[in-house]
């Protein structure tokens, strides 16, 4: 059984089991059984933070309850980090428990799952990609700007210099 440790050190056992699966099916409205709608249903866990923490929330409940915490402590504890751990660990939990018991539908499971990452993970690149692109534009436009900057200074202070020195710009002295 995996677990994910929260941001105050406590470890949390993720527990994927007929009672998990009922509680994140009535709590969330997400149906590991229904082969129809595996991939909107990691869709949902992967793609979507709330709608991940309410199904960890639901798989963790017991142990909500059996430390006496509120589920705003719960969610108080889920950092980034945790989060990443909890969501890669039981996406683990998931798959092994339906490989284990209806082997068909466990390696369908696995399917969806690895397409849903690589399909995150294409747009995370692409996301990446334009950003960075953006950012070159951004940052050639600055150097453009201040280059213009830059010249249009120097103009002004060459002609500051040419004033200076030839005498059209000399400062008069009250002559005693």
């Amino acid at each position: 059984m995996r677990s994910f440790t929260d941001s105050d050190g406590a470890v949390w056992p993720l527990r994927v089991n007929a009672a998990a699966l009922k509680r994140v099916k009535d709590q969330c409205g997400i149906d590991f059984l229904d082969t129809e709608a595996t991939d909107s249903m990691w869709d949902a866990i992967i793609g979507d933070p709330v709608e991940f923490m309410g199904v960890l929330r639901a798989v963790c409940e017991p142990e909500i309850v059996a430390r006496n915490m509120t589920e705003p402590q719960f969610f108080e504890r889920l950092t980034g980090k945790a989060m990443f751990e909890a969501k890669r660990n039981l996406a683990d939990e998931i798959v092994d428990f339906f490989l284990d018991w209806q082997p068909a539908h466990g390696h369908t499971i696995k399917a969806a799952l690895a397409a849903q990452l690589l399909t995150y993970a294409k747009a995370e690149r692409m996301v990446k990609e334009k950003i960075g692109n953006a950012e070159g534009r951004l940052e050639r436009a600055i150097d453009s700007i201040i280059d213009e900057a830059a010249e249009e200074l120097e103009k002004e202070l060459d002609k500051i210099t040419n004033l200076s020195t030839s005498g059209k710009l000399s400062r008069s002295s009250p002559e005693s």
